[in-house]
């Protein structure tokens, strides 16, 4: 009896102490579409008890569950991919949760450096939602029209169908989290693997990493037209030729020119990449995986965009394979429904309902020889290592019989082949 009264009064104690660092982390906290503000005197306290906090959440969450977190570039086809999870009924599934440190920047809810991508990632997969995490996810338009489960929070809210909900509480989230035990997957595109590294060696997690690339050709006429306005987007969709000229300043540049849009300035932020950066990363991060890390092992996959659009059923098996499960019937339904269609797919930038053998390859149609050329001098190496096949005449860059995706050669222990 002693023993059992000891025992309440330690839970009793913990609940209280759980309570008072949950308002302190509250507190001062106004949420109204994206006009958000934190006021936090207890800031140090908060971080200091964080450890406990998040074991508390972490008693409810299975670590032997499936973690899987797809990582990416911009424009790589990361949407669709990401659909393979979205579509499992028995996954929590996020749509860029990253974007948060993005978010609270751009509205001072926190200092410089407070987070780091790893423990912000490592929270979420233990299913914790600060208020700030909470504020960011539920008020990112996309990230709610591409996560079944943040609309279905959004929806309890609402009552409708909503792109946003800025009334979203981390219970809310924390509870649709817990029901999948841990079971969780997500899709980013602020991560690399180093900062993976750091949560797998700090957790006992069970992290899958699917390492999604792309043709940089590909990718860099995606994010072209992304950066482009609507009129020369018009303009690129329905040209007849790849040499259209316009005018800046004392050169004459095409209008489909990479440079005209930025594409070899100096990087800002991930989604405006320049085309260095992007090769850096896609350097940096298939040289990690190929040294074949003891981090790594068994826990990393690496799939091109190009393999899934041609071959969408049989590369997602192989992907659900690696995973150690059958890949669901409502994911392989889904596929077929939405990798078949000829909808105009690059007039809608995050569209996933397209045809996607034809969408993977839809860079030929718009880029110029001289373009290919410019890509392929910053990021040769990279390309050759993933099996992308140089342009060196003309006439290949229009020709469909001239094969510019190759045998990936990396290793099935390390890459979907």
């Amino acid at each position: 009896m002693v023993r059992r009264r000891r025992i309440m009064a330690v839970v009793l104690s913990a609940t209280v102490i759980l309570l008072l660092l949950t308002y302190m982390d509250l507190g001062g906290t106004e949420v109204s579409s994206l006009n958000i503000t934190f006021k936090n005197p207890y800031k140090g306290l908060y971080e200091k008890y964080m450890f406990d906090f998040e074991n508390a959440f972490q008693q409810s969450v299975n670590e032997s569950a499936l973690h899987v977190i797809v990582m990416a570039q911009f424009r790589t086809g990361s949407t669709i991919t990401g659909e393979i999870f979205n579509q499992n009924p028995t996954l929590f599934y996020l749509f860029e949760p990253l974007r948060v440190p993005k978010c609270v920047e751009k509205f001072a809810l926190m200092d410089d450096n407070e987070d780091t991508n790893a423990k912000l990632l490592t929270r979420i997969n233990r299913c914790h939602f600060s208020p700030k995490t909470t504020a960011c996810i539920a008020n990112f338009r996309l990230g709610v029209i591409r996560s079944k489960n943040v609309a279905r929070i959004c929806k309890k809210l609402t009552g409708v169908n909503y792109n946003s909900c800025p009334t979203a509480t981390p219970d809310l989230f924390r509870k649709e989290c817990l029901k999948y035990r841990g079971r969780m997957a997500m899709k980013v595109i602020r991560m690399n693997l180093n900062d993976i590294k750091e949560v797998l060696e700090q957790t006992k997690l069970n992290i899958k990493v699917i390492h999604l690339v792309r043709d940089p050709r590909g990718t860099a006429n995606s994010r072209r037209i992304y950066l482009m306005s609507a009129n020369e987007r018009h303009s690129i969709l329905n040209a007849t030729t790849a040499e259209t000229p316009v005018s800046k300043g004392n050169e004459t540049l095409h209008i489909r020119s990479l440079r005209r849009v930025g594409l070899f300035d100096p990087p800002k932020t991930p989604d405006r990449a320049t085309i260095n950066d992007m090769c850096r990363r896609m350097r940096q991060n298939v040289g990690t995986a190929i040294s074949r890390p003891e981090w790594l092992k068994d826990r990393y996959k690496l799939v091109r965009y190009e393999d899934i659009s041609a071959r969408p059923i049989e590369t997602t098996r192989k992907i659900y394979d690696f995973l150690g499960e059958p890949a669901p019937n409502n994911v392989l339904r889904w596929l077929d429904e939405n990798t078949r269609d000829t909808v105009k797919s690059e007039q809608q930038m995050f569209n996933t309902h397209k045809n996607s053998t034809a969408t993977s390859m839809k860079w030929r149609q718009y880029f110029s020889y001289y373009e290919a050329r410019q890509v392929q001098s910053i990021c040769g190496d990279v390309m050759k290592m993933l099996g992308y096949k140089h342009i060196r005449h003309h006439a290949d860059v229009r020709n469909s019989n001239f094969a510019v995706t190759l045998p990936l050669k990396l290793g099935s222990d390390i890459a979907i082949v």
